[in-house]
């Protein structure tokens, strides 16, 4: 399964900060900052900065293993370009006012791939600014960093909870309480940190998913609601009107991997058990419109011949009613079984058991294995 517990990381670390550090206190640069004998100037380094870009990544490319492995290979070589770069102008050109917003997006760029020494950095930057206007920008960086560094639970919440006591009123400390919930493995110590979400952060969407967490866990064998319109053909669907039939509800979305990957198994799974009276519907997390996320998803329907009808919620991560079940994670299968009841919501991997089992009971018969 592809886990998106610091999805949001992507979005809401696009810093921009002022205010600059103090010559006498700056850190030594990375190591990979090159030495140089004469400081270039400021507007030098800051074009080169500029001109590293990381180019946005084709979505429509995401079966293509070519396309990404020569897109991470393009993406990492500018990272480190862009790291120098950032270094060397805090080395030469430590009170610039653009300092910090290059220092805290490289670490933001690096945190997933090179975590510890991000720490590391950082770690050094509050030594040295220890009063930072920013210093809760730094904060949150680094508990982005320790969460891609480590599996220990205790120290990603304690990295969360120095964000927060930074800046108590910041939604972001819902979002980091909510990825440690996620790593959490005790049921009853991730409900007690999706509670505290609730209470200490309402507003948040973190919030909305840890209720949505525990509405699964409440809903199974109760009336499972769904209607909208069929982004591929316009026609109305009903979960309602589907009684009498097991019903298979995919979260997934164009731009998921492991989406893509598992979408002929779910095509053959679709083609076996249709005629005995089973349904798919997708519940799209593809971006907005404005970004193409419809036109993704119609696309990659058409190209694969996909069957089924398509919710296209238009929001991403931010639907409203995916994000009502706490979905945080995709692929993710939920299954309704033939009275229009919500029998699983962990059905992925296990429909080949599951969908036999719900069908013998529609029809009164014993479960045979398929």
């Amino acid at each position: 399964m592809i886990h998106w517990p610091l999805r949001a990381f992507a979005i809401v670390l696009v810093i921009s900060v002022t205010g600059g550090p103090r010559a006498e206190d700056s850190p030594a640069p990375p190591a990979s900052q090159p030495a140089r004998t004469q400081p270039r100037p400021a507007e030098a380094i800051l074009k080169d900065f500029r001109a590293t870009e990381i180019p946005p990544f084709d979505t429509s490319n995401t079966d293509d293993t070519g396309y990404i492995r020569k897109y991470v290979q393009q993406r990492d070589k500018l990272l480190e370009q862009r790291h120098a770069l950032a270094a060397e102008l805090y080395q030469s050109h430590p009170d610039h006012p653009e300092v910090p917003a290059l220092l805290l997006d490289t670490w933001q760029e690096r945190a997933p791939r090179n975590g510890e020494e991000v720490l590391k950095e950082s770690a050094e930057y509050l030594r040295a600014h220890p009063d930072s206007p920013k210093k809760a920008e730094v904060l949150f960086v680094r508990a982005a960093a320790t969460f891609y560094s480590t599996r220990d639970r205790d120290k990603t919440l304690a990295a969360a909870e120095e964000f927060i006591a930074a800046a108590p009123g910041d939604d972001r400390g819902a979002m980091l309480l909510a990825t440690v919930a996620d790593q959490t493995r005790d049921p009853g110590e991730a409900a007690k940190l999706r509670r505290r979400i609730a209470e200490q952060f309402p507003t948040s969407a973190s919030a909305r998913l840890a209720q949505g967490h525990d509405r699964q866990a409440d809903a199974v064998g109760k009336p499972f609601s769904l209607a909208f319109t069929d982004a591929i053909s316009g026609r109305q669907v009903s979960v309602e009107k589907l009684r009498g039939k097991v019903v298979v509800i995919d979260f997934w979305a164009t731009w998921c991997g492991p989406c893509v990957a598992e979408m002929p198994k779910m095509k053959e799974l679709y083609a076996r058990f249709k005629p005995r009276g089973v349904e798919f519907i997708g519940v799209s997390l593809d971006q907005p419109e404005s970004e193409d996320g419809l036109k993704h998803l119609t696309q990659f329907v058409a190209k694969n011949e996909i069957p089924w009808p398509q919710y296209y919620q238009g929001k991403g991560w931010d639907s409203d009613f995916s994000s009502s079940w706490g979905i945080d994670s995709i692929p993710r299968v939920f299954l309704i079984d033939a009275d229009g009841k919500l029998s699983s919501t962990e059905a992925r991997g296990q429909l080949e058991k599951l969908i036999p089992d719900l069908l013998a009971k529609r029809d009164g018969k014993p479960a045979k294995p398929e």
